[in-house]
Formats: structure tokens, sequence, C-alpha cells
């Protein structure tokens, strides 16, 4: 006598339990171009916070997936989510130094914008990878 039982998880809701504090440490990381770009100490601490927001929630996906030796969308995600918070801290450090070769990002209104928006696209694209 066999049994079989088939256990459905809906992806929406494990994607949401895995990737929340991620996706909430770019958006922490994002709202530092939302502080005006005198007021460097709230933004840097901003940053820090959105790093170890970021790490925080890839260990914690490391340890709840099991280990394998491929990349899964999981680990994309995840990489990618940590790119963007670098890449965020990135802009803010290059809004405050005399650079002049990034001026589409001297406007912190469209670094912002530049940061949400290729975010989700980007993150939509991995989730349809």
């Amino acid at each position: 006598m066999n049994f079989e039982i088939n256990i459905d998880r809906r992806g929406s809701s494990l994607f949401l339990k895995l990737f929340i504090g991620g996706i909430l440490s770019f958006l922490v990381s994002a709202l530092i171009f939302l502080i005006d770009k005198k007021e460097l100490q709230p933004r840097v601490t901003l940053a820090v916070g959105a790093i170890f927001g970021g790490i925080g929630n890839r260990y914690f996906i490391d340890t709840v997936l099991p280990e394998v030796q491929v990349l899964t969308k999981a680990d994309a995600i995840s990489n990618f989510i940590l790119f963007m918070i670098f890449f965020n801290i990135v802009i803010m450090v290059l809004q405050h130094t005399k650079a002049e070769e990034i001026k589409y990002f001297e406007s912190s209104g469209n670094s912002f914008f530049y940061s949400i928006y290729s975010f989700f696209i980007i993150l939509i694209g991995i989730l349809l990878w």
C-alpha cells in the first residue's frame, strides 16, 4: 500500500518570507536620496543600516535554503539586493565628491527614481528568468 502526499506552497508567500528583509534594506538604502545632501551623517547611518540588513537577509536565506552548488534564483536575488545597496552607497559617495562625470546622479530625485526603477525592473527580470 503506497500513499502519496503532495505538498504545495504558494510561491508568493515564500518569496515574501525570504526576501522582504532584503527588499526593505534596499528601500532603506534608497531613502538616503530623500535626505538633503548636506546632511551626511544621517545618510551614512541609513547606508550602514541597509548594509547590515542586506547581509543579515543573505545569511537568513543561506540558513533556510538547502546548500546547492549552482546559482539559484534565490542566490541571484539576494546578490542583486546587496549589489543595489552597494550601488546606492556609491552614488551617495559620488554626490559628495567634486566629480563632474555623474551629472544625472547629482540630483537626489534622479538618483532615487533610477534606483527604485532599475531595482524593480531587474528584479522582475530575475523572477521571470
